[in-house]
């Protein structure tokens, strides 16, 4: 009772104050839930050159992406090598759904080098 302050009683704001950042917390976290998943692309210029064939793989990530990281041989797309590589999400028109950023889609556009008969000669 000696800690006690004389004429001041426990009021229900103090008690509503202790409770605001859990509810801005939990407010920011479904405001994120509902967040549109990146829309971003990378482009990666390797040769100047005019592409041959285009390989475009399509893949899915759960979990945020946290898989271990893939090694990609690009030589089993493009026999001959590529001109460029395009790693992006994969919206494609389609219809934007609240995933909470457990899964996303992704793509990877190879763009082939020609066979070397069919290069230009410069």
């Amino acid at each position: 009772m000696a800690n006690r302050v004389i004429g001041i009683a426990p009021s229900s704001s103090v008690r509503l104050l202790g409770l605001l950042p859990a509810a801005l917390l939990a407010a920011c976290a479904l405001a994120c839930a509902f967040v549109p998943e990146g829309r971003h692309t990378m482009r990666f210029e390797l040769v100047q050159e005019v592409p041959g064939a285009i390989v475009t793989e399509r893949k899915s990530y759960f979990l945020w992406g946290l898989a271990p990281t893939v090694e990609v041989d690009v030589l089993d797309k493009c026999p001959y090598g590529a001109v460029a590589i395009v790693d992006g999400s994969d919206a494609g028109g389609a219809v934007w759904l609240p995933t909470l950023g457990l899964w996303t889609r992704r793509a990877t556009t190879y763009y082939c080098r020609r066979p070397p008969d069919m290069r230009p000669s410069s």
